[in-house]
């Protein structure tokens, strides 16, 4: 007796490939945004050695820090679109994407300053603070596991906490600054 022969997959074997091809899928996404993750706070680190570098340079030429008269100065607006002000924050003349570190633009230190790789937006922003002698700068967010590393052992605030928050409330941010900028 011939048994007819059926051409084709059954059920369970579809189901397989399926489940299969479902879990490599999972597995690719999870690696790109953890790689995304590492890429954003690299450049971050990037961003603000380039900052710190101009504003070393700035001090070479001027004999003192672009200063901010001891207040924070922000890269980017609050969620809402508005910058803070008061309560240690600079008037609004002294903070934004172009304007966050005062004078280093304009006097030809860097073409332009960077912003937070996420569009600027908090939490996502940079932050600069000096009274001319001694300065901070740093990325108020800092996202991989690397980054929190590099936030941990910078010599700054190691208080990590949830990300909505701000300097003196615990954050976990990369920062550099100068040995009396460290306080900040």
């Amino acid at each position: 007796m011939f048994r007819e022969s059926h051409k084709g997959f059954t059920l369970i074997e579809l189901l397989v490939v399926v489940a299969i091809i479902g879990l490599l899928a999972a597995v690719i996404i999870i690696n790109l945004n953890i790689a995304r993750t590492k890429s954003r706070d690299a450049r971050r680190k990037s961003d603000l050695e380039s900052v710190k570098a101009a504003i070393e340079m700035y001090n070479q030429k001027n004999f003192s820090y672009p200063s901010t008269g001891g207040c924070w100065s922000l890269s980017g607006p609050n969620g809402d679109g508005t910058y803070p002000s008061g309560g240690g924050f600079c008037s609004l003349s002294h903070q934004g994407p172009t304007v966050w570190v005062p004078d280093v633009v304009s006097a030809g230190f860097l073409p332009v300053l960077p912003v937070d790789p996420r569009n600027n937006v908090e939490p996502y922003r940079y932050w600069y603070k000096s009274d001319g002698d001694d300065y901070k700068i740093m990325a108020q967010v800092i996202e991989s596991s690397e980054g929190l590393q590099w936030a941990t052992n910078d010599g700054g605030n190691v208080n990590c906490a949830p990300p909505n928050n701000h300097p003196g409330d615990g954050y976990c941010g990369y920062e550099l600054f100068t040995p009396g900028g460290q306080g900040y």
